[in-house]
């Protein structure tokens, strides 16, 4: 019998309903964690229902980094105390991320000390993998971060659901996909898998055309290139 295939997940899961009105409640949820009390970073992707979560730690005086529309102006920054109340909902949003944002370029990305990663998701196992929408945002972003040295010794990664019917015995994974180490759900909170590390950018599945539309990508490849050897000073006098 062949194995279930990510998608035949995704499509098996095709029909489980929403309930944005749990968002609150699920964002009071996460409030009480430990691991966010201690955050002083957290990076949250852009989800709707995140939404709530992300006001909350503006409040909370916490910095909320997000990634731009398809990671491709990279990463952004939302500090506490600089937003004011009323514009907060707009502020969390990508279409208020640029106005009320800093954009981080590659050499704001280093000593950031991430330590919170907070996600949605189509499915979450018991064993803490991972089922996202397909277009691996979260891995990339999170592998981008890594990479770029913004992540604190051992973050969290958490993921935020609003169905229970989300939270599965078991997915198929990969070395490319982000372990979930804690769950938010209508249920509660739940520890799942323990550790953390960043996967590794694997330029080998990764388009050369997504590389050059993603800024944080391409910065990072352009580190990782050797340096061009320069022409022997003999080579250059031969020529004068």
């Amino acid at each position: 019998m062949p194995t279930a295939t990510k998608e035949d997940f995704r499509q098996a899961l095709a029909d489980i309903p929403a309930y944005p009105a749990l968002h609150g409640r699920l964002a009071q949820e996460f409030r009480r964690l430990t691991d966010y009390n201690k955050a002083a970073n957290l990076f949250i992707s852009p989800a709707p229902i995140l939404s709530q979560i992300r006001i909350n730690a503006l409040i909370d005086g916490k910095k909320v980094i997000m990634p731009a529309a398809g990671l491709r102006e990279g990463f952004y920054i939302l500090t506490p105390y600089t937003i004011p109340f009323a514009k907060l909902n707009l502020a969390v949003s990508l279409k208020g991320l640029t106005s009320f944002g800093r954009r981080l370029h590659y050499a704001d990305l280093a000593g950031l000390k991430i330590d919170l990663l907070v996600t949605e998701a189509t499915a979450v196992s018991e064993k803490g993998e991972r089922l996202g929408g397909g277009d691996g945002f979260f891995d990339l972003s999170s592998a981008a971060l890594g990479a770029s040295h913004a992540l604190n010794v051992n973050p969290k990664v958490c993921a935020v659901i609003d169905n229970e019917a989300r939270f599965v015995e078991s997915l198929p994974s990969s070395s490319r996909d982000v372990p979930i180490n804690i769950l938010i759900s209508p249920s509660g909170s739940k520890a799942l898998s323990e550790g953390f590390t960043a996967p590794d950018l694997d330029w080998r599945h990764i388009p050369a055309k997504r590389i050059k539309r993603m800024t944080p990508l391409w910065d990072i490849k352009q580190q990782e290139l050797p340096p061009a050897n320069p022409e022997p000073a003999a080579a250059v006098r031969c020529r004068e």
